[in-house]
């Protein structure tokens, strides 16, 4: 229980992070920085996710 507990904070401290970058570049009307981030974002957890399914 403990490993899923501290597992679960890390995927949320991950997810705050990313989420405050995305809200900062669109603050800063960086969109296209915005977008580039987020296929790269997308793109690493995809293959993750194939990953672990191997």
């Amino acid at each position: 229980m403990d490993t899923e507990y501290l597992a679960l904070r890390k995927w949320r401290h991950d997810a705050v992070n990313h989420l405050s970058a995305i809200a900062y570049l669109l603050e800063t009307r960086q969109y296209t920085e915005t977008g580039h981030y987020l296929k790269t974002f997308l793109d690493k957890n995809h293959m993750e996710d194939i990953n672990n399914e191997i």
